[in-house]
């Protein structure tokens, strides 16, 4: 039976935070809607808690992948078992206001979109125990979330140009995020079009940048791309002590390899995608989404771990040497070489762990002396 939403949900060890996640999807104000469950082998107790759960709940659908594969191949089986006239994506550590579906369909509805674009997200900072106080979904404006206007920041809902040459140049500008989950994409532009997520397996993890390479597929084959203001989608801001002790080289092995596996995707896509057949067109957005891996995940965690430690990691260099053979001394040399002249990051790409903790504190202490506590803008 085909719904108007379907929200694919890519699960793996999520236990601790599905029931919120799926919970967010199934308290839309619109329900005319199904949430996919695709568990990718998780080793925890997910797959049964959404049995348990859900099981017999019409709206919810749960597969399971024959082996882990990333959330990438995970999404890509949630389209395959879609119904809805669009497709919404939703991590198992986020979450969505109840709003969302409803406003962001009829926008699609009224405007014949293909793919409908929120310009903002909201990022939460959870609390020590990785919860989201419902309270605070409905106060924009405390401290504990921010309201992140992406590129431009728009006013009014709006087509992007049919000139793909516009739309590309906005997106390679920083104009267009691409973040899935703020996002509809309508079923039958993935399926006529044969877009899909890469579905790379990296040594060092999940691989980056697969957001970026879906959205630029649908940005450039979608005939009426629609922009429109506001912001639902919740991002769970995890800065748990776990996150805080994984391995940087780990990190940066993982980082590197995704960089590499774009190259390869993009060459595949430009066999789908005719812009992208052309030479300036491929290298721009090579170097785009290479440059935003660069910028958030290798430079921020060569910074913390420094030349030295990095230097002497056998796991790095095994990493040149597999990857490039012959040619690893020279590779690692300009690795070394170039990130030893950049200039240091900002703390917007290197976390301050300290001022979080403050503002944890913080908020705390306020809710226990009943205050309410207000984030004031700069």
């Amino acid at each position: 039976m085909s719904c108007d939403v379907s929200v694919v949900v890519p699960m793996y060890n999520a236990g601790k935070f599905i029931r919120p996640c799926v919970g967010s999807a199934l308290n839309q104000t619109m329900k005319n809607i199904e949430v996919i469950i695709v568990d990718d082998r998780s080793t925890d107790n997910s797959l049964n808690l959404c049995r348990e759960i859900y099981g017999g709940n019409e709206r919810v659908k749960i597969f399971q992948q024959p082996v882990n594969h990333g959330p990438g191949a995970a999404r890509n089986r949630g389209i395959r078992e879609a119904s809805g006239e669009y497709i919404a994506f939703l991590d198992s550590d986020d979450e969505i206001m109840p709003e969302q579906l409803q406003k962001m369909f009829s926008a699609a509805k009224e405007h014949d979109a293909d793919v409908l674009h929120n310009d903002s997200l909201r990022i939460m900072l959870p609390l020590e125990d990785d919860t989201i106080p419902a309270e605070m979904l409905s106060h924009p404006d405390n401290i504990i979330i921010n309201k992140m206007d992406i590129g431009e920041g728009i006013k009014d809902i709006q087509t992007l140009p049919a000139d793909l040459s516009q739309r590309f140049s906005r997106w390679k500008n920083g104009g267009l995020h691409c973040h899935v989950g703020n996002k509809l994409f309508r079923r039958s532009l993935i399926a006529d079009n044969a877009l899909s997520f890469p579905e790379a397996k990296l040594q060092g993890g999940t691989m980056l940048s697969e957001d970026d390479l879906f959205c630029l597929q649908c940005l450039l084959a979608a005939k009426n791309y629609v922009l429109m203001p506001g912001g639902w989608y919740v991002i769970r801001f995890n800065d748990t002590s776990a996150t805080r002790i994984a391995k940087t080289v780990t990190k940066i092995i993982n980082a590197v390899g995704s960089q590499l596996e774009v190259i390869k995707s993009l060459r595949e896509i430009s066999e789908r995608i005719p812009f992208l057949k052309d030479k300036a067109n491929f290298t721009a957005a090579v170097n785009t989404i290479l440059k935003t891996t660069e910028d958030f995940a290798v430079r921020p965690n060569y910074q913390e771990a420094g030349q030295q430690l990095l230097r002497d990691d056998e796991a790095l260099s095994a990493f040149f040497n597999e990857e490039f053979g012959e040619n690893a001394p020279y590779v690692e040399f300009l690795f070394f070489q170039l990130h030893e002249t950049y200039p240091k990051l900002p703390k917007l790409f290197v976390l301050d762990h300290d001022a979080m903790d403050k503002v944890r504190r913080a908020f705390k202490e306020a809710k226990e002396a009943g205050r309410e506590f207000i984030m004031e803008r700069k």
